[in-house]
């Protein structure tokens, strides 16, 4: 069925149609391109369009002279002001390694979706700096999201109507959404257990982690000034995250990266007499770092050391915030209460992500609709 305003239909024949219109001496004529499905079809009728507003331009308008290194570095000027710096690293990094050696020399009227799509796949195939394989799927996403956004704004800007049409591209390769790992319980309590024996600093923020949902980054930036001992309560003002920045790796504090990720948590009795206990021997500006942030690596090797020692299997420390939310789930807490502890903007971003129904509830909730139970099937 086609969607409103794409113009493409499905044939008696079973063939799909696709039309556009284009104009040829002062008069419209639709164009059609067909295919066997209906994605098939509206790829062609995208690159077909491009190629009509291009010809139309080449023709009829002068060559614009801005190149895309003109337009990424006025698109990067742009974004500065509003991005946080571990955004603005990575876009940079994203620049400087892959796009601008690229495309940087392109002139902005001659970029298409042709050209988009051909340098996308050689980075996909051959993209990695090492020369040892293609980028990761995210890494491409990430690219077709750059180059988007600085096309948005020449289209904004610069009057480009064949930017238009680049603005749809899909990119070359889907992200998997793998279903993330959590520890069961007896995984949980043997965890705990080997933590509560000797709270080291390392080894309480991950017990901490463990009742609270926190990221990596955000643990790590804990402050005591952000722990509200009357309330009961912590507030995430900070994360910390380690980049690579003028070539130098550094470790940069900020904020979280969304309003919703700033957020009170209530705490447990449990989690409070915790904290008042290693406060008496701990009172520098970081909870579980010293006068700076707690290195991020560090409790990740601390983390996996632990693992070992419980005879538990390697897992990533995000594992840690999924078994968090799970099991809030799984022992009835509300899910629009989780999606706010945990710093969503919205509750399907928690359900997609998060929620993740172990073996044992699929089966307590098959056995609550079964209609057999008391009948004779013998």
């Amino acid at each position: 069925m086609s969607k409103r305003g794409e113009n493409i239909y499905k044939r008696k024949d079973g063939r799909w149609e696709g039309r556009y219109l284009t104009y040829k001496d002062g008069a419209k004529k639709y164009i059609s391109v067909y295919g066997r499905t209906y994605a098939a079809v509206k790829d062609k009728l995208l690159i077909a369009k491009q190629n009509a507003v291009v010809s139309q331009i080449e023709n009829n308008l002068p060559d614009c002279t801005l190149t895309m290194q003109n337009l990424f570095v006025k698109w990067l000027r742009e974004k500065a002001s509003v991005i946080k710096p571990s955004s603005y690293i990575r876009y940079t990094g994203l620049l400087k390694a892959h796009l601008l050696p690229a495309l940087g020399s392109c002139a902005v009227s001659k970029l298409t979706v042709q050209k988009i799509s051909s340098f996308l796949q050689d980075k996909l195939h051959n993209g990695r700096l090492d020369k040892k394989g293609g980028l990761s799927a995210k890494t491409i996403a990430d690219i077709l999201c750059l180059i988007k956004s600085a096309v948005k704004m020449a289209l904004r800007d610069f009057n480009l109507p064949q930017a238009a049409a680049i603005l749809t591209m899909r990119s070359p390769i889907s992200i998997r959404s793998r279903k993330p790992e959590i520890l069961n319980e007896n995984e949980c309590t043997n965890l705990s257990r080997q933590i509560v024996r000797r709270p080291e600093s390392e080894a309480a923020a991950i017990l901490f982690c463990l009742n609270t949902g926190l990221r990596l980054g955000e643990v790590c930036a804990l402050r005591w000034a952000d722990i509200d001992f009357e309330a009961k309560t912590l507030t995430v003002s900070h994360t910390v995250q380690r980049v690579t920045q003028n070539g130098k790796s550094v470790l940069l504090l900020q904020s979280p990266k969304t309003e919703a990720g700033k957020r009170t948590i209530p705490l447990t009795a449990e989690i409070i007499l915790m904290l008042q206990n290693r406060k008496k021997k701990h009172s520098r500006e970081y909870v579980f770092g010293s006068n700076k942030p707690l290195e991020p690596r560090t409790l990740q090797y601390r983390f996996a050391a632990l693992l070992k020692k419980c005879n538990i299997s390697r897992r990533n420390f995000h594992t840690l915030r999924h078994t968090f939310a799970s099991r809030f789930v799984a022992l009835g807490g509300d899910v629009k209460s989780l999606s706010e502890i945990l710093g969503h903007a919205n509750v399907r971003t928690t359900m997609q992500l998060y929620v993740h129904p172990s073996l044992e509830q699929k089966r307590a909730d098959m056995e609550l609709i079964n209609t057999m139970r008391d009948l004779d099937c013998a």
